[in-house]
């Protein structure tokens, strides 16, 4: 192409992912991020304690990714929750348009290229959800970008920008060894040459050494790097949490599958160019991939240069190129654009905002009794009134956990509980995520004395202390019936093989057929 020409191709190409980014805010943690990042303006310095789960105030606290949460909070104080959007979709275009640009230096087809970073982006856009490793994905691709220069150039002042992009990571995700990993495969490379390259190993290694030293130049310093290595010890914990499973495990066990099938093909485009290390980060990246469903995104980071050698190798015709990298953009758009919904506000199942409404509006100070992800919105939105029991941060045994579920159960004693904590409103769905089981307390609520069901959205019902009610509320109790419906539906959406979801619908459904104006009775609702 000219290069006029290829300036707007370059730019085209960017639109295009970014478009396909702009979706609702989908993450409930991105809410407690942005609650610390304002902390941390507010206050000067990270909080040393917890400050907004009343369950663990004043005990010890580390915020490690303060830096991504004052990001977000700074844009969105500027230019709203648009502005969050907008920049989360500018974010993940930049690390897909690193990567294609990283394959075009290489000399390959620009066709090829964007063909691979689509690859790639289906591969990773699940993790796209307003994340701070979106940074570690940022500081990845910046890396592969800046190393290949050098070794295009032998340049080496074209890594000095790897030390300075390890340490802005440092600061708002703790995974600076990850970029250790990529170049001392670079360095592999070099070293096991014929001829070794033995002044390019000895500038490799020295940044190497300057990129994890200057990491340690943050509030944590080399705790926050050698954080990943302790965290993957911690087996049993890893176990429990739904996005460190076996990538076999997870609903994206598919794309891990043909993630792994195009890595077994890009094996082909060794003919033309082979790169040791390329192959020693994709096998790296997919070994911690198939151990934990998240990591799927590096695989699809690690796929791109070894998979666009292989489609320029294997697709000779510049037309055939093209005609394949426009179907692979067609077909990646028609898999991922629904599963999102577009739009420039918030996910309703994921934030309770009219819940976070309500509760400002009749109950101006007190606890909270949330859900576990949902204290992540309440403490954003009213955190200088109210304090929450849990958060997303809390996955750990510890009080808060045990009381969330403890309440949740409607274990015997669960009223003078709430009455203890000083707890003025109840915001819970009425059912569990994938499981699809109900929640005791959201049935017991309705016909509990002193509690008054004041609304409800897809996030959740919302349940305020209000000594006038009497409890026996036939409307409130249909409400959450229907709530739990809703719920249900939704849930086997996502999870059609949930067979306990499905139960737990035909149990909702005959529920609510039965009712009538004298049947306001809840049944007994099983514990999960």
């Amino acid at each position: 192409m000219k290069q006029n020409t290829m300036r707007w191709f370059n730019a085209g190409v960017f639109c295009i992912f970014f478009l396909l980014l702009l979706h609702a805010i989908e993450d409930p943690d991105i809410w407690y991020h942005m609650t610390i990042g304002r902390a941390v303006l507010e206050q000067g310095w990270i909080p040393a304690e917890e400050f907004y789960v009343f369950t663990r105030l004043g005990q010890p606290a580390e915020f490690h990714e303060w830096g991504f949460g004052l990001l977000y909070h700074l844009i969105q104080q500027a230019t709203g929750l648009t502005g969050i959007i907008l920049a989360n979709a500018l974010l993940g275009a930049l690390i897909i348009f690193l990567l294609y640009r990283t394959a075009c230096r290489r000399g390959l087809s620009v066709f090829a290229s964007l063909a691979a970073a689509t690859v790639a982006f289906w591969l990773m856009e699940f993790r796209f959800t307003l994340r701070p490793e979106n940074f570690l994905y940022l500081a990845l691709a910046a890396t592969l970008y800046f190393t290949e220069k050098y070794r295009d150039s032998g340049d080496w002042r074209q890594l000095m920008a790897i030390p300075a992009i390890g340490l802005i990571l440092a600061q708002a995700h703790p995974s600076v060894i990850m970029l250790g990993l990529v170049l001392a495969a670079y360095i592999t490379e070099v070293i096991v040459r014929p001829k070794p390259d033995v002044k390019q190993a000895a500038q490799l290694t020295l940044t190497l050494m300057a990129t994890l030293i200057i990491s340690i130049l943050n509030p944590y310093g080399i705790e926050q790097l050698i954080l990943p290595i302790k965290f993957a010890m911690e087996t049993h914990l890893l176990n429990s949490i739904t996005e460190f499973l076996p990538a076999l495990s997870t609903e994206f066990a598919y794309r891990f599958i043909i993630g792994i099938a195009l890595g077994f093909f890009a094996l082909m485009g060794i003919k033309k160019r082979f790169s040791l290390a390329e192959w020693l980060i994709l096998v790296g990246f997919a070994f911690l991939a198939y151990q934990h469903g998240r990591n799927i995104a590096l695989l699809g980071l690690a796929l791109t240069l070894p998979l666009a050698t292989a489609f320029d190798v294997v697709i000779k015709k510049r037309v055939y190129q093209a005609t394949f990298a426009g179907l692979c953009l067609l077909l990646v758009a028609i898999d991922v654009l629904p599963r999102h919904r577009l739009s420039l506000d918030i996910d309703p199942w994921t934030a309770p905002v009219a819940g976070a409404e309500i509760v400002a509006q009749t109950a101006p100070t007190g606890n909270i009794l949330n859900f576990y992800h949902l204290g992540n919105y309440l403490a954003w939105r009213l955190g200088d009134t109210h304090m929450i029991l849990i958060d997303g941060r809390n996955f750990r045994s510890n009080a808060a956990l045990t009381l969330h579920d403890t309440l949740l159960r409607a274990s015997p004693g669960w009223e003078n509980t709430l009455n203890r904590y000083g707890i003025v409103a109840v915001i819970t769905p009425a059912t569990l995520p994938y499981s699809g089981n109900f929640i005791p307390l959201a049935f017991a609520l309705p016909n509990t004395p002193g509690w008054k069901l004041a609304g409800r959205e897809p996030a959740g019902l919302v349940f305020i202390r209000n000594r006038e009610a009497t409890g026996q509320d036939c409307t409130s109790v249909r409400e959450v019936w229907a709530q739990a419906e809703e719920e249900l539906k939704a849930n086997l959406s996502f999870y059609p093989d949930s067979h306990s979801s499905q139960h737990a619908l035909n149990t909702v459904t005959n529920t609510l057929d039965a009712m009538n104006d004298t049947a306001c009775e809840t049944p007994n609702i099983a514990k999960p």
